[in-house]
């Protein structure tokens, strides 16, 4: 009932085929735990799958130790209207035995798609069966080029702001910069141009604010072209941290002048 539920809304099956004892690592004894996901849709789809975690009938909550090699592995791509199979081993010293009424929970990530889902399976009479399934959104992990893209459609200029000071911002772009926990901050770069005048008479400040899909101010910040630096035009770069860089979380960033008091 869950796997069809599953099909029907993601395109997209989850099976434990069997649950078996072997010997893997040197004579040493592990239940393998073999997996098939299903991708029925038209389309390449990323994967990502947790070790994921077994619990016994008497409640004892056992990890898995690692996806085997020669299978599927855990991050991972299925082609259109294929499947893969994996295959998960639990050390025998750990997972004792399977017993009717054991779990097994795993969470896949589809991170091209912002989708997350958490499933669990229940093994009765020798067969696992889907118990339950949740789906929750993710940030969508894209590369930093196509952010990049998506953040720039979000910039607002209030050019109303910025012929009362006669000024124009052009050349508006961003950069998106990664690190090895795949958070990603940002700098938008820009140049300050005068529209009749080469020298600017009063202090202008930038201001760059961000707002959260609600409409809410989420971050701000500005930068400021003095008179006595200004000439005709002037290069900017304002950075914004991991922390508000979320694509699914901005909802547009707003780029005006003001006079500094």
């Amino acid at each position: 009932m869950y796997n069809k539920d599953l099909i029907e809304s993601l395109q997209l099956s989850v099976k434990i085929k069997e649950v078996k004892l072997e010997n893997i690592w040197m004579g040493v004894q592990t239940f393998v735990m073999y997996i098939v996901i299903d991708n029925y849709s038209l389309n390449r789809r990323a994967i990502v799958c947790q070790k994921g975690s077994y619990v016994t009938q008497r409640r004892e909550q056992v990890e898995a130790d690692e996806w085997l090699s020669g299978y599927m592995k855990n991050e991972d791509v299925i082609l259109p209207n294929s499947y893969k199979k994996g295959a998960i081993a639990f050390d025998h010293s750990k997972l004792k035995k399977v017993s009717n009424n054991d779990s097994f929970y795993l969470s896949i990530e589809l991170p091209k798609e912002g989708i997350k889902i958490n499933v669990v399976f229940t093994h009765n009479d020798g067969k696992w069966e889907m118990t339950g399934f949740e789906k929750e959104d993710i940030d969508i992990q894209l590369p930093a080029k196509q952010i990049e893209k998506l953040l720039l459609k979000k910039v607002e200029r209030l050019e109303p702001f910025e012929e009362r000071l006669g000024v124009s911002i052009e050349k508006v772009s961003i950069k998106v910069h990664s690190d090895l926990n795949n958070s990603y901050s940002f700098t938008l770069y820009g140049e300050l141009h005068l529209r009749e005048n080469s020298q600017l008479e009063r202090t202008i400040k930038l201001n760059l604010i961000i707002y959260d899909k609600e409409g809410n101010i989420a971050h701000r910040a500005d930068t400021y072209f003095k008179p006595s630096t200004f000439f005709i035009f002037q290069v900017f770069d304002l950075y914004v941290s991991s922390d508000y860089i979320s694509p699914n979380s901005i909802g547009s960033i707003r780029l005006y002048p003001n006079w500094l008091n």
